[in-house]
């Protein structure tokens, strides 16, 4: 929820989260370089925001995705926005695992750039697949549990797309949730994996953190 130097408490209960459950891998979303998980993690993040972009005004710092990971950082995939998701291939026990971390329109599902934000970013999935097993997980600003966000043909249309890729939503059933970590079926079949959600104050943020745990 965009934090800041001045949200202190906010920006604490973030942090505090994140060390009891001290994840191998951490994809924030609406960032700031203020949060910072320490040099355990090796990190990258999208591109600073600038003052004002897409008719949004920004504080120093923001930016609007950021990946960290106590594993190895092989090296950077470019994306088609460097602004809106960040994309790396990490070397985990289980093998090289591109993770692309990303926000699909910064403003919601229901207004631009939202579909500009989606072709772009079918358009890596469908190239950056082939380079490997991949994790596409962020603000998808699509729920495909419960209410229908944006829409029933933006849902179905995204659950093909995951299909033809053969990528596995892991966090699919969780109703009215636009956070969402989807897995090359590959890298988690015949492993046991476990989703899990923990919701906050809507005063803290509007999002949830979403956990995936891999044995």
């Amino acid at each position: 929820m965009r934090p800041n130097s001045k949200t202190v408490s906010r920006n604490s209960i973030f942090l505090d989260t994140l060390t009891s459950i001290n994840p191998d891998i951490i994809i924030l979303t609406e960032t700031n370089s203020i949060i910072n998980s320490g040099n355990q993690y090796n990190a990258i993040s999208t591109t600073p925001l600038p003052e004002l972009y897409q008719n949004i005004q920004y504080l120093p710092g923001e930016n609007r995705v950021t990946i960290y990971s106590k594993y190895p950082i092989l090296k950077q995939i470019p994306t088609a926005d460097s602004y809106s998701s960040v994309c790396a291939e990490i070397a985990t026990p289980y093998g090289p695992l591109i993770i692309y971390g990303t926000i699909i329109g910064s403003l919601g599902g229901m207004v631009e750039p939202f579909k500009s934000d989606l072709e772009k970013q079918t358009a890596d999935l469908m190239k950056i697949s082939k380079l490997g097993n991949i994790c596409f997980c962020g603000d998808l600003n699509i729920s495909f549990s419960g209410r229908p966000y944006p829409s029933k043909i933006v849902q179905q249309k995204v659950s093909d797309l995951f299909d033809q890729l053969t990528l596995t939503n892991k966090t699919k059933d969780y109703d009215d949730s636009a956070l969402h970590t989807v897995f090359s079926t590959s890298f988690i079949e015949n492993r046991n994996v476990k989703p899990g959600i923990q919701h906050f104050d809507k005063k803290i943020t509007d999002h949830s953190l979403i956990t995936v745990t891999i044995d």
